[in-house]
């Protein structure tokens, strides 16, 4: 006959539920911080996606704007134009 496993003390098996109380705690904290990081990560997507959108929007409306560059080119063109306008003007006067 085999020999009979030895029944453990009881101060053994105070420990051993001590232990596995502890195990399932620690097992339902981490399951509760895991779903609060999924609610975190999910909320934080949706913010993501809404950043780019505005993002996107202010993209469009920088390209549509009036830039600097374009200004210093049309005021160019104006005094150009200007001067042409005035120099007919003085040859319209001194009559040649």
């Amino acid at each position: 006959m085999p020999p009979t496993p030895e029944r453990p003390s009881l101060l053994e098996q105070h420990a051993q539920t001590l232990i596995m109380v502890i195990v399932i705690g620690l097992l339902g904290w981490v399951g509760m911080t895991l779903n609060t990081l999924q609610t975190n990560v999910a909320q934080m997507t949706a913010k993501i996606e809404s950043l780019q959108s505005e993002v996107q929007y202010l993209r469009t409306l920088n390209d549509d704007r009036y830039s600097a560059k374009q200004a210093e080119r049309d005021w160019a063109q104006n005094r150009r134009e200007m001067e042409q306008i005035r120099d007919r003007i003085r040859i319209l006067e001194t009559g040649k």
